[in-house]
């Protein structure tokens, strides 16, 4: 990445470390998150767009080991699973969601786009519109001038769909610069086109870019009438860049049937339904390896926006943090995840259960096998048993009976805890704890933080000044918690018997969420609420942690995913940096910078009662 580029991000990290939350963007705030939209096709057409299921073992495959599979993806503690789907024959024979996330909700693909923007290369391939070979160069002709026309010259096509180009403006511009085909073009090389694999989401932004500059048309408006109406896939959005552009390389929402019908078209050489939407040919090209990967991100190869896996002629559409779609042609079969990990590549937890259940070796049946009724019924019981993580905890059931002491602030009447899952836990019409909460309200003293995680806060481009106040009310045997941030107020009610879903808004634009909560004691036996927030259509979760003190509260704000990738993306930026500008060795202090990005993640944050 060029100087120019490491040093504004460098700006960005200083502000994100010192809290100027106001200063964060770089870029005109731009409305990039849309609401999914409500069902009004038709019931008959909407069950059309349905793939048909039926029971695995109908399809050969034997429901007990479906079963075994579900329980390892939804019970890894790294994994945090949301939604899986297996599909064989066409067919979906296997499918759970991990409450609270639901199925029916559209889900961000992060990275998964990648592939979708391959299937849109192709097509325009097969219509002629462009060739491998072509150069940017001459695709951006009008925005190109003597200096990058030279430089460029050998930039091509294949170069961008293999992450072989070698250009060093990546992913950071995106959060610091207005005009990214620009900031492409100008920057320099980290090596010569085609030389070697360079993961690069920016390669793929271009791809998007040069379908757009060539059609006059965004990605999801070229791709409606040739493969997403085809393929009945009706609720998807694409977030777009400030120029208007569709990002390519990410920022797609998909729900995890359409991510599964994309896997099907790969499965059948791009056939739906008798009809070709994408060349068989290009189907074969994207499917094969084309570069080398390094290990610790890839172990098989990556062919055109695809990454290889380990069966023969396998392959896999991967998103960070858990986001897949894999196929594998000689068993004809798919799998499809989503989930809220902190991995960021296609070597991770869900690979490594995938490759362990479906090896090489594995080989269903060709033919229905038996009706299988205790399979079957172990495969429901796990499904019906699918939830997260944090809602697997045990609560105690003492702390809904008796509410704070006046005095040392524990919970009155402990009791010895029982191992209950929350999703069973005692009702809370006469739970006095929560109803001593009722018309308080606290003033932050240091504003900071936010009900949106950071992580999405940098995605989406949607920055706030801080929580300022928290205020709690409860009506109608429900606890509400209202959290002030700058010119946003949510109101959001909190689910103790089940989690209940809501909607908040930041800055114009609205989250689909749902919310749990749980009352505990700290260490030190002062009481505490936990109030979780899953946003059911990213991978993110925030978690907050209010202690009770008398009239003062501590609150910790707690994200996940998030820490790792942002703490990986700014040693990358340092370690950039450091080698161009090493006098500036003070500014950057790595060590210095993780503590401070590590306290900028996990906000503590003191407040006063205002209100009783």
């Amino acid at each position: 990445m060029d100087l120019k580029y490491q040093m504004k991000t460098l700006e960005f990290i200083n502000k994100i470390i010192n809290r100027r939350a106001e200063e964060l963007s770089f870029i005109d705030p731009i409305m990039v998150k849309a609401e999914m939209p409500e069902e009004r096709a038709a019931e008959g057409t909407k069950e059309k767009e349905r793939l048909p299921r039926c029971t695995p073992e109908e399809q050969g495959v034997e429901s007990g080991y479906l079963a075994s599979f579900f329980r390892e993806l939804s019970e890894s503690d790294e994994i945090h699973l949301h939604t899986v789907m297996v599909l064989r024959g066409g067919h979906v024979i296997a499918e759970g969601s991990c409450r609270p996330y639901d199925s029916g909700i559209w889900h961000v693909c992060h990275s998964m786009s990648k592939s979708v923007t391959g299937l849109a290369v192709g097509i325009a391939r097969g219509e002629g519109l462009l060739n491998l070979d072509d150069r940017l160069v001459d695709i951006f002709r009008r925005r190109v001038g003597p200096i990058q026309q030279l430089r460029k010259k050998n930039l091509s096509v294949w170069h961008l769909l293999t992450m072989s180009s070698g250009v060093s403006f990546n992913e950071t511009g995106a959060v610091t610069e207005e005009d990214w085909v620009k900031g492409y073009l100008e920057s320099g090389f980290l090596f010569e086109p085609g030389e070697k694999f360079y993961y690069n989401s920016m390669n793929s932004y271009m791809l998007s870019a040069a379908i757009r500059e060539i059609t006059g048309q965004n990605l999801t408006e070229y791709l409606a009438p040739r493969l997403f109406e085809p393929m009945g896939i009706t609720k998807l959005f694409w977030q777009r860049c400030p120029k208007g552009t569709e990002l390519g390389g990410w920022g797609l929402y998909l729900l995890p049937e359409d991510m599964a019908k994309l896997g099907l078209l790969m499965l059948n050489r791009g056939c739906w339904n008798g009809r070709q939407l994408v060349p068989a040919d290009w189907i074969d090209e994207m499917s094969e390896k084309w570069m080398d990967t390094p290990k610790e991100i890839g172990l098989y190869g990556y062919g055109y926006q695809v990454w290889m896996c380990e069966r023969q002629g396998s392959f896999q559409f991967n998103g960070m943090l858990g986001q897949n779609v894999f196929v594998f042609p000689d068993i004809d079969m798919v799998i499809v995840t989503t989930a809220g990990s902190e991995e960021l590549f296609q070597v991770s937890g869900i690979s490594e259960i995938v490759e362990k259940y479906f090896p090489p070796e594995y080989r269903p049946q060709d033919r229905p096998l038996p009706k299988n009724a205790a399979g079957l019924s172990e495969l429901n019981r796990v499904r019906e048993h699918m939830c997260c993580k944090e809602e697997r905890i045990p609560i105690s059931r003492h702390l809904y009976r008796g509410g704070f002491r006046k005095q040392t602030g524990a919970f009155a009447g402990r009791r010895k805890e029982t191992a209950c899952p929350a999703r069973h836990s005692l009702s809370f019409a006469d739970a006095p704890a929560l109803q001593s909460l009722n018309g308080k309200e606290y003033g932050i003293e240091r504003p900071g933080g936010s009900v949106l995680p950071l992580f999405l806060q940098c995605i989406h481009n949607n920055y706030t000044g801080g929580i300022e106040r928290l205020a709690f009310a409860y009506r109608d045997g429900h606890l509400y918690l209202t959290v002030t941030e700058q010119s946003n107020s949510n109101t959001i009610p909190i689910g103790f018997l089940k989690a209940v879903r809501t909607k908040i808004r930041i800055n114009g634009e609205r989250y689909l969420i749902s919310c749990t909560g749980k009352l505990r004691e700290d260490e030190d036996g002062i009481p505490m609420l936990i109030v979780r927030l899953y946003f059911l259509e990213e991978a993110n979760v925030r978690t907050i942690k209010i202690s009770f003190r008398g009239s003062r509260i501590t609150v910790m704000l707690l994200e996940r995913p998030g820490r790792k990738m942002i703490l990986d993306g700014v040693g990358t930026v340092l370690s950039g940096v450091k080698g161009l500008v090493g006098t500036v060795t003070n500014v950057l202090d790595s060590e210095y910078i993780e503590y401070k990005i590590r306290n900028t993640i996990d906000v503590a944050l003191e407040g006063r009662i205002i209100k009783k």
